[in-house]
């Protein structure tokens, strides 16, 4: 356990004779020191009962003393908030918390990020938030991390501790972006550092991945695959059919779709991921799926979520993900194909496809190469629904599934 010290510091006289009063923290063989507002004769101060004496004059020295009490209650509770943690600290830390107060304690303001994102129905960036703080703290190897120390060094460790975790580069990225983010956050919030900017110096650019596309032989394969006595790789099937139909509709936007997002027969959503209204016009290949897995009483439709279920919605749809990559997986190894079937590659067969039978790059715009999906919608804003649809008809029907 730490130990509290309020001494005076007896290497700086100044020109009055007095000392400053500071705070000594010792633990773990350690040592840190902090200055209080306050100076002291020798004479009018306690070392060991560590009270400033009524020789200095009654009114300052109840108000020293009171000081003391005071911030020694307060380091109490610091020390004991460490200790309850059960990781190393050291007394540099706690004077740093001490310094900060909650300004400082960089992971518990993600948490609360995290619970307010939540409360939002925003799980999918709450998660990714947990995320970081998870890995912060397996490399810190501590539940805590305070804010003025992240540093340029503290930054690049970072890094190399994701990199020998074994990540993919783009994911070792992606945490290293919302890194940064929660960093800017916590600034703008009031947290303060005497550190420059830790990630200047580094570069957070995304890694252009080869896309897992598969050919228009490999999706008529899938599509007329006899599947007896497996009813739901058959649903995960038409599911993978569904999402190229509808121009590579990410199965989290599938799984949310509606009865009210038909209109006229278009299905009109806004993407899960950036909030952009889409609206895709239902060709009958699309109509035959969706009335297939209509659930009476159910307004989602593909039934991958169930509102009269306990779990969340978003419990619902993320445990949905899990079993239809598995699934796909599955269908993949029964029909040996080369190619691992995921739920992004029927959205990025659909963008090849489209590429080589001369849909025009305009339309397609490359939406899984751009470096920006708001430069894909602004090519698609501009050419106008009708063409976008004819477009689509052609590919399903050079598809003949």
């Amino acid at each position: 356990m730490a130990s509290i010290k309020f001494k005076l510091n007896k290497s700086t006289q100044t020109v009055k004779n007095d000392y400053p009063l500071t705070i000594q923290i010792l633990h773990a063989r350690s040592k840190s020191i902090m200055f209080t507002p306050y100076h002291l004769r020798k004479e009018d101060y306690n070392e060991q009962a560590e009270l400033a004496l009524l020789s200095c004059k009654q009114s300052k020295a109840e108000e020293i003393n009171s000081y003391i009490a005071k911030q020694r209650d307060r380091l109490r509770i610091i020390i004991s908030d460490l200790e309850k943690r059960n990781q190393p600290y050291t007394a540099k830390d706690i004077l740093s918390i001490y310094k900060c107060g909650d300004k400082g304690m960089f992971l518990s303001f993600i948490h609360r990020l995290s619970n307010e994102l939540t409360a939002c129905n925003r799980q999918s960036t709450a998660q990714l938030y947990m995320a970081v703080s998870s890995h912060l703290t397996q490399f810190t190897q501590r539940s805590f991390v305070i804010f003025s120390g992240i540093t340029e060094g503290f930054v690049n460790s970072f890094r190399f501790y994701l990199q020998n975790q074994q990540l993919k580069p783009n994911s070792i990225q992606l945490y290293l972006r919302v890194f940064q983010t929660l960093y800017q956050k916590a600034l703008k919030e009031g947290f303060q550092t005497q550190a420059p900017d830790p990630f200047g110096d580094i570069k957070l650019s995304k890694h252009r991945t080869l896309k897992k596309a598969i050919s228009a032989h490999t999706l008529r394969k899938i599509a007329t695959a006899d599947l007896p006595g497996h009813p739901c790789l058959v649903k995960s099937r038409d599911t993978f059919l569904l999402s190229f139909y509808m121009r590579g509709m990410p199965f989290v936007d599938m799984a949310y779709l509606q009865e009210k997002n038909i209109s006229h027969n278009y299905v009109c959503y806004n993407r899960n991921k950036t909030q952009q209204p889409l609206q895709v016009y239902i060709e009958k290949e699309m109509k035959v799926i969706l009335e297939r897995y209509r659930t009476p009483g159910n307004p989602y439709l593909m039934s991958y979520i169930d509102p009269q279920k306990s779990n969340s919605y978003y419990t619902q749809y993320r445990n949905a993900l899990r079993r239809y990559n598995r699934h796909l997986k599955k269908i993949g190894e029964i029909l040996h194909l080369d190619t691992v079937l995921t739920s992004y590659v029927a959205r990025h067969s659909w963008a090849t496809f489209a590429r080589d039978n001369n849909i025009p790059v305009s339309i397609i715009s490359e939406s899984l190469g751009h470096a920006s999906e708001e430069i894909t919608y602004t090519y698609l804003a501009s050419i106008g629904q009708e063409k976008i649809d004819k477009s689509n008809r052609k590919l399903i029907k050079l598809l003949g599934t």
